[in-house]
């Protein structure tokens, strides 16, 4: 039987580094999705007595980039990745998703959820995880 060409998540890592920047700490490689990093801003209702005919009405508020949230396999025998994941959980890191592009987004987060699966007679073992972004705004950087 011939090997595989395919790539779990199109080549998109995960990894977290202790500095804004900073070299991997962990990378996680076996991703099998990645629900990336949004942003939206508040609506602040700004209704009066005079709106115009009657409507309320919105101005923009406060802007909110969200976390992210990746899915992936613990390979039995390479890094405990599982280790890693459960020793993180809570503490404030840097994490970088970077696409196969080249393109990379990070942010100041925290690993506020970590879920494997069951073991089982798999070679590999699943899990999902949840980053919740800390402060500021997410850095993008766009592919070479």
């Amino acid at each position: 039987m011939a090997a595989t060409e395919g790539t779990a998540a199109f080549g998109i890592t995960v990894h977290y580094a202790t500095t804004s920047g900073g070299a991997a700490v962990q990378t996680f490689t076996d991703i099998t999705d990645v629900t990336p990093v949004g942003e939206s801003v508040d609506a602040i209702e700004m209704t009066h007595h005079t709106s115009p005919n009657g409507y309320t009405e919105f101005i923009p508020g406060i802007k909110n980039a969200e976390g992210f949230e990746f899915k992936g396999n613990l390979v039995h025998g390479a890094s405990e990745n599982r280790a890693y994941l459960r020793a993180v959980l809570g503490l404030r890191k840097f994490w970088t998703i970077t696409f196969p592009n080249g393109a990379k987004v990070e942010i100041d987060g925290f690993l506020s959820e970590f879920t494997p699966e069951p073991m089982g007679a798999k070679d590999k073992q699943a899990f999902s995880a949840k980053v919740t972004r800390a402060s500021a705004a997410p850095t993008w950087t766009e592919a070479a």
